[in-house]
Protein backbone atom coordinates (compact mmCIF):
# COMPACT_ATOMS: atom_id res chain seq x y z
CA UNK A 1 0.00 0.00 0.00
CA UNK A 2 1.72 3.30 -1.47
CA UNK A 3 1.06 6.78 -0.28
CA UNK A 4 1.89 9.16 -2.93
CA UNK A 5 3.11 12.32 -1.92
CA UNK A 6 5.00 15.31 -4.24
CA UNK A 7 8.18 14.07 -3.21
CA UNK A 8 8.13 10.52 -3.55
CA UNK A 9 6.19 7.48 -2.88
CA UNK A 10 6.81 5.14 0.01
CA UNK A 11 5.44 2.49 1.28
CA UNK A 12 2.95 2.52 3.96
CA UNK A 13 2.50 -1.53 4.77
CA UNK A 14 3.14 -4.37 2.95
CA UNK A 15 0.36 -7.41 3.36
CA UNK A 16 1.57 -10.52 3.17
CA UNK A 17 0.14 -14.17 3.05
CA UNK A 18 2.26 -16.51 5.09
CA UNK A 19 1.60 -19.41 7.28
CA UNK A 20 -2.23 -19.51 6.53
CA UNK A 21 -2.58 -16.03 7.90
CA UNK A 22 -2.22 -12.31 6.83
CA UNK A 23 0.91 -10.37 8.71
CA UNK A 24 1.07 -6.51 8.51
CA UNK A 25 4.63 -5.71 8.11
CA UNK A 26 6.57 -2.83 7.18
CA UNK A 27 4.16 -0.20 9.12
CA UNK A 28 4.90 3.17 9.01
CA UNK A 29 3.89 6.01 12.10
CA UNK A 30 0.12 6.65 11.89
CA UNK A 31 -0.58 3.09 10.63
CA UNK A 32 -3.23 1.98 12.95
CA UNK A 33 -4.67 -1.71 13.40
CA UNK A 34 -7.75 -1.52 15.26
CA UNK A 35 -7.49 2.09 16.53
CA UNK A 36 -4.01 0.95 18.11
CA UNK A 37 -0.96 2.13 16.89
CA UNK A 38 1.56 -0.78 15.62
CA UNK A 39 5.02 -0.64 14.13
CA UNK A 40 5.97 -4.10 14.28
CA UNK A 41 4.99 -7.32 12.19
CA UNK A 42 1.46 -7.92 13.04
CA UNK A 43 -0.67 -10.73 12.35
CA UNK A 44 -4.06 -9.73 11.17
CA UNK A 45 -7.00 -11.71 12.28
CA UNK A 46 -10.70 -11.20 9.45
CA UNK A 47 -12.09 -8.47 10.60
CA UNK A 48 -9.53 -6.39 11.79
CA UNK A 49 -9.53 -2.75 10.66
CA UNK A 50 -6.27 -1.22 9.33
CA UNK A 51 -6.23 2.56 9.19
CA UNK A 52 -3.85 4.34 7.22
CA UNK A 53 -3.52 8.20 6.21
CA UNK A 54 -7.40 8.76 5.87
CA UNK A 55 -8.51 5.02 5.16
CA UNK A 56 -9.97 2.27 6.56
CA UNK A 57 -9.28 -1.22 5.36
CA UNK A 58 -11.21 -4.17 6.77
CA UNK A 59 -9.57 -7.30 6.83
CA UNK A 60 -11.70 -10.55 5.29
CA UNK A 61 -9.71 -14.09 4.33
CA UNK A 62 -10.15 -17.17 4.78
CA UNK A 63 -7.86 -20.67 5.03
CA UNK A 64 -8.98 -23.90 2.84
Amino acid sequence: ILSKTAASEEIDCRLVSRDGAVWATQLRDGTLINGAPSRVNARLAPGDVLRIADSDYRIFYSVD
